[in-house]
């Protein structure tokens, strides 16, 4: 295993039950209840990791607590990976299937490029499960989500992308070798006021977007 994790626990529960209660209602049976729950973890602690190793390590310690606390679960049914919730192909939060999703987001993507890009965009399956893991960011209170990785690898794209599904404005400062912390206060200052007065579904971004509850910094 890597370097330890810190992890606030009340914070980490409270997100966890915010998940599960925005699909629990269409999830009556034993099953779908631990699918959520798994979802939820693999959400908020096995998107955080960095090696294979530690996100196996993830996967087994999640099928090892679901067991061991409802033994009697079907577990291709509660447990089988890929686990994906999405309402984007519904009007509930609920599971869906890749494949589906895939065409579904496919036909977004093309519109999206099409109305804010005007440059195609290829949908890998990574692709498909990070845009869903930074919408599931959306739906949690005071959610925030922190984005690493090279120059050109997709973050303000797949960041803006989602947040055009969900009908936010995005505010995007830029930065520049001029550019000060004193910059930064009057930007936050001015997406501050923007969302508590004016535009309560502002993505701010340093960089890349967000909302005021959404920042991602690189």
């Amino acid at each position: 295993m890597g370097e330890p994790v810190v992890v606030n626990i009340l914070a980490e529960a409270r997100a966890a039950a915010d998940g599960h209660c925005i699909a629990e209602g269409n999830n009556d049976e034993c099953e779908g209840l631990v699918r959520i729950w798994a979802h939820e973890a693999l959400r908020l602690f096995q998107d955080r990791l960095v090696t294979e190793d530690e996100r196996l390590w993830t996967d087994e310690n999640i099928d090892r607590a679901a067991m061991d606390h409802f033994p009697t679960i079907n577990c291709d049914e509660s447990l089988t990976r890929s686990i994906l919730f999405s309402n984007w192909t519904s009007k509930d939060y609920i599971p869906v299937d890749r494949e589906i999703l895939r065409e579904y987001t496919k036909a977004c993507l093309k519109v999206f490029y099409e109305e804010e890009l005007d440059v195609p965009l290829v949908l890998f399956n990574d692709i498909l499960d990070h845009v869903l893991q930074i919408d599931q960011v959306f739906r949690q209170v005071q959610g925030h989500l922190l984005l690493i990785g090279v120059s050109g690898s997709g973050k303000t794209t797949l960041s803006c992308f989602v947040a055009w599904m969900n009908g936010l404005s995005i505010f995007q400062i830029k930065v520049s070798n001029k550019y000060t912390g004193d910059d930064f206060d009057e930007d936050l200052c001015t997406v501050l006021q923007r969302a508590g007065m004016r535009d309560p579904s502002v993505e701010f971004s340093p960089d890349i977007c967000s909302r005021v509850t959404f920042v991602n910094f690189t």
